[in-house]
């Protein structure tokens, strides 16, 4: 479907229907999202084990600099 035909059709949606479809996107995405942190954290926990670094499967806290420490410098 070529992006004219989604744009009358999202045009010619009530305010209702255009709702309902951003619940549906919003879960399909968080359905998405979900099975890739699950995946990542697999990997993650592979490649723990196969270094042998159980410490590492914790997450690391990384300090940002301020950005107004960051535009003095």
């Amino acid at each position: 479907m070529e992006s004219s035909e989604w744009m009358s059709q999202l045009e010619s949606m009530t305010n209702d229907e255009l709702f309902a479809l951003r619940e549906q996107m919003q879960e399909v995405l968080s359905a998405r999202l979900l099975a890739q942190k699950v995946t990542l954290e697999r990997r993650l926990r592979t490649l723990n084990e196969l270094s042998g670094n159980a410490s590492a499967a914790k997450p690391r806290t990384v300090k940002r600099a301020n950005p107004v420490q960051r535009a003095e410098r």
